[in-house]
């Protein structure tokens, strides 16, 4: 299933809050909420948005340009 095929769906893909990280576009960041701490070890925090596949949904999709 490529992008196009998904413009019907409820896709994070078609999300208006969904920011694709690769030139593919099947990943990307969730930017629906503020970014989440995560630990990445003992010593070290980073904060960082969900990554969610093109094909993921939620229940709070929001149709990109609405």
């Amino acid at each position: 299933m490529t992008i196009e095929q998904l413009d019907h769906a409820r896709a994070c893909a078609v999300c208006s809050y969904w920011l694709p990280m690769e030139d593919n576009g099947f990943q990307g960041q969730c930017r629906r909420h503020a970014p989440r701490p995560e630990v990445t070890d003992s010593v070290h925090m980073l904060a960082a948005w969900p990554v969610t596949n093109a094909r993921d949904w939620c229940g709070d999709f929001s149709a990109k340009g609405t």
